[in-house]
């Protein structure tokens, strides 16, 4: 699928007056979020040191399915998703690669089914923040 050539896909829609005052309080300062990753490419860099890489977007497949596998708990909001057709085994392992990314951004030690849902989402396009 051409699609899962593109790892993140957002939608954007037009701001709301409402919107966008709600969206200032509870804005991340560029300071916070840079501590943020920061963080967590040190937990990637930390966890992959061992392996040639050093983030997640240079594990390949081979290794995303083996040695950095995610528990089955976690897969199935994939597998409901590779079931319909709506997903390949490339777009399967982008997904696995940014719930990485997520699961590092939240300082959690492996992605679980909520960091799995929101790397699906992302790629998919779909509002992550419903």
């Amino acid at each position: 699928m051409l699609g899962d050539r593109i790892a993140i896909t957002v939608a954007l829609t037009p701001p709301r007056p409402q919107g966008v005052a709600a969206s200032r309080e509870r804005r991340e300062s560029s300071r916070a979020v840079a501590e943020r990753v920061l963080h967590a490419r040190r937990r990637a860099a930390q966890r992959l040191s061992a392996t040639p890489w050093r983030t997640n977007a240079e594990i390949p497949a081979s290794a995303l399915h083996a040695d950095f596998r995610v528990s089955d708990a976690a897969l199935k909001p994939i597998v409901a998703s590779v079931d319909r057709g709506a997903l390949s085994a490339s777009g399967v392992d982008q997904v696995l690669r940014i719930a990485w990314t997520l699961a590092d951004l939240s300082g959690k030690s492996a992605p679980d089914h909520d960091d799995v849902a929101a790397a699906r989402a992302l790629h998919h396009g779909d509002d992550v923040m419903a």
